[in-house]
């Protein structure tokens, strides 16, 4: 769908992934992503952040299917992590989203979590006295840890065959921190419709790309390999109107500044009803991504240089081998950014089992007690968007005296 009065702009390209809202093939590049994955990730390490010349949406231009993102995320969750304060995040989001739902929806309500996780949100709803609740996550050890709590839960995710007996029988579903992820937008809205009763609705909760920068994070915590949609409210608006839904109660924001410690704060969290597809509205050019996205890449383009600069002196003024900590997507940027770096690493430390015995750059992923073992004499770069805080202290209770700097 065209819209009128279009200005051409500076670094436009043919797309490799169409708007996955308008499907035009054309947009402007801001940015390139480079990554070194893990060597078991088949994911696309390289990609540019766009926005459509004709909707302005703004999104990675990445070379890859859906089927591609649907087996990664099988084997990637992030419960079997076990990460302590991702876990805390997921609680902290889930009891604003149960107070949300509290207020505004009947407990007799029919409700769906897709992508459910750990079942953060259904157990607080069930605590509450919601008691139609269902469960859909991709990993079998997220599905084993809902069945504890005595909810209907099963395998899958949002492109699987939607089974007969749940066909069109939900009131609401939920669908959060997941549209970020999806490659294919518009067969993943046309998927969850098709569980809704007539007139249902779905709550979605994506991060806001006009939050971008007021509470600073690296890039690689907003443009990474998981992250390939970047949301304003108009952008999200857009697509849901595509699809016959328009906005039924927006869950207010309540940012708090550079101090707040509450994620959720950066979201945008709608509840949308399905009022039928003969009411498709116009598409709204998006000029918010727009400007948010190139407001914070000025903003990063002077830290990373700062950081950048950072871990070069660190390693030049020793000349020995180093150890990172950390292995998120922070650390996988920061390596193909600075090449260099690669051949001075010893190995990578993470406390997620799952990433144990992987390897990024030909270097082993181990336990932070292989630093008891063999690293006592080497320094360490901390590299985690969060948690440095936790890794510092846990150097101090190992009693590991190792020189280290915090990213």
């Amino acid at each position: 769908m065209a819209l009128c009065g279009v200005n051409m702009v500076k670094n436009m390209k043919k797309m490799i992934r169409r708007c996955p809202i308008c499907n035009n093939e054309y947009g402007e590049v801001y940015k390139t992503i480079k990554m070194k994955l893990p060597q078991d990730v088949k994911l696309p390490d390289e990609y540019d952040v766009v926005t459509c010349e004709n909707c302005g949406f703004a999104y990675a231009d990445v070379d890859a299917t859906q089927d591609t993102y649907n087996t990664y995320y099988a084997c990637n969750n992030m419960y079997s992590a076990d990460a302590a304060l991702k876990e805390k995040i997921v609680d902290i989001i889930a009891d604003e989203r149960e107070l949300f739902f509290e207020n505004n929806i009947s407990k007799n309500a029919k409700i769906l979590d897709m992508g459910c996780g750990s079942g953060a949100l259904l157990t607080k709803l069930k605590r509450k006295g919601f008691d139609k609740l269902f469960g859909i996550d991709p990993s079998q050890e997220s599905i084993e840890v809902v069945q504890k709590h005595e909810i209907n839960v099963q395998r899958g995710n949002v492109f699987d065959e939607i089974p007969r007996e749940l066909v069109h029988s939900f009131d609401i579903v939920c669908f959060t921190a997941v549209l970020e992820h999806v490659y294919e937008l518009n067969r993943c809205i046309e998927q969850l419709q098709g569980y809704l009763t007539k007139g249902g609705l779905i709550y979605l909760s994506v991060p806001s790309v006009e939050e971008f920068g007021k509470k600073y994070r690296p890039l690689a915590h907003y443009c990474n390999h998981e992250h390939i949609n970047y949301f304003s409210s108009v952008s999200l608006d857009n697509l849901m109107r595509q699809h016959g839904f328009d906005v039924y109660l927006q869950q207010p924001k309540e940012y708090d500044g550079e101090d707040s410690k509450n994620e959720h704060e950066m979201d945008i969290s709608c509840l949308y009803r399905y009022v039928g597809k003969e009411v498709k509205s116009e598409i709204k050019k998006d000029y918010i991504g727009r400007k948010s996205i190139l407001n914070y890449l000025e903003l990063e383009k002077e830290n990373e240089t700062k950081i950048y600069n950072k871990i070069l002196d660190f390693i030049m003024r020793r000349q020995q081998k180093i150890i990172i900590w950390g292995t998120g997507a922070y650390t996988l940027q920061i390596i193909a950014n600075i090449p260099q770096l690669s051949e001075r690493i010893l190995f990578f430390v993470d406390s997620n089992p799952l990433k144990i015995g992987k390897k990024i750059v030909g270097k082993e992923i181990v336990a932070s007690s292989n630093i008891m073992k063999v690293g006592r004499e080497y320094p360490i770069i901390i590299c985690a968007i969060r948690g440095a805080k936790d890794i510092e202290k846990m150097l101090h209770e190992m009693n590991i005296e190792n020189e280290y700097i915090v990213l």
